[in-house]
């Protein structure tokens, strides 16, 4: 069926699937959408789980950093298990149903619980990110403060979401036919442009932040080389610092750049696919820009490429590093072994001192 020849009809729950709402159903597209989302899902638990033993293994970030950034992942576990859920059985009652247009279709009544869940999940997510660079921030210029507590930060991100969560769900069930429980059809879709509007916020926060963060630790780190009070601890704790701004950094560049892709292709389609009763019919189309799975995929992966681009510059530094040492003799390897030592014991010195 060619959908572009059929009126976008979109009927009232208590009513059958129109031609063209049966078309949509049953579309090569829509199941396709399904599968490959499916298949982005199943590398996001792949890859989640080789991020989380880097994690847990290499001392990539402070442990408050590494455990807010294990609640991310958690929740985008949790976004994709009720993401896969809802498409799943919507792809098998489009299958089982569909030659039968009254049950093809979703009641609001009997999705409404999941619709608001699945906004949940999407402002638990935002807000747990915005944790992340909250956290950064509260290090760069509290370092010492009782504020930086995961476990805090975690409980704060969660009563926000829920808080914000009851301000912008719809105060009741959609009264039409729905294609699945995560997409619900409301008149002016109202909820969904509230959380593009929480998305917009996000990149417009987020990023700037931890892009300042990371150039405050740049510089930071080019200063103690150039200081007299230089030693090689301070040195270490400046790179390793370094090192973890640049991934957070990323991590919340890639995030962006995903999001904004969201963003942009749900306010072109929710503009463009409107029928002449002002309802919203392009879900098919809606479904090809959702990029929260992609957004959870690319988390894990963004902290797997960081660790494995920072391993393979000091394994190149180390290699040059020995081979001037051995060209050295076994002297000179004692005299800059003993160098290093020294660096290391002078920095133990001046805390004690202080």
């Amino acid at each position: 069926m060619n959908l572009s020849d059929v009126l976008p009809i979109i009927t009232n729950g208590s009513s059958c699937a129109s031609e063209f709402e049966i078309g949509e159903r049953t579309s090569y597209s829509s199941r396709l959408n399904i599968f490959l989302h499916n298949l982005v899902i199943i590398l996001t638990m792949v890859f989640t789980r080789k991020a989380v033993k880097i994690m847990l293994s290499k001392s990539m970030f402070s442990t408050t950093t590494r455990n807010l950034l294990f609640y991310c992942m958690n929740y985008y576990i949790f976004h994709d298990i009720y993401f896969a859920f809802t498409m799943n059985w919507s792809l098998y009652r489009s299958i089982e149903k569909s030659n039968n247009s009254c049950g093809i279709m979703f009641k609001g009544s009997e999705c409404f619980s999941y619709y608001v869940i699945g906004i949940f999940v999407r402002v638990l997510l935002l807000t747990s990110q915005f944790a992340v660079t909250i956290e950064k921030l509260i290090v760069t210029f509290l370092p010492n403060s009782d504020l930086i507590n995961s476990g805090t930060l975690n409980i704060m991100t969660f009563i926000m979401s829920v808080i914000i969560t009851s301000a912008i769900r719809p105060p009741s069930y959609s009264q039409y036919n729905n294609p699945n429980c995560f997409q619900q059809i409301y008149p002016e879709m109202e909820t969904i442009n509230y959380l593009i509007h929480l998305m917009i916020g996000f990149d417009l926060i987020c990023f700037p932040i931890n892009f300042l963060i990371m150039i405050r630790y740049r510089r930071k780190f080019l200063k103690s080389q150039n200081s007299g009070d230089y030693n090689l601890k301070s040195r270490y704790n400046n790179k390793s610092n370094m090192n973890s701004s640049i991934i957070v950094s990323f991590i919340s560049f890639v995030q962006t750049l995903i999001y904004t892709i969201y963003i942009l292709g749900f306010f072109i389609v929710l503009n463009i696919y409107v029928n002449a009763d002002g309802l919203f019919y392009g879900n098919n189309v809606a479904l090809w820009f959702y990029s929260f799975p992609i957004a959870g995929l690319a988390l894990p992966c963004s902290i797997i490429l960081s660790y494995t681009g920072i391993s393979i510059k000091r394994k190149n530094k180390i290699t040059v590093m020995n081979t001037k040492i051995t060209k050295s003799g076994n002297y000179m390897q004692d005299a800059y072994f003993k160098s290093l030592a020294d660096q290391w014991n002078s920095a133990r010195v001046t805390e004690v001192g202080s």
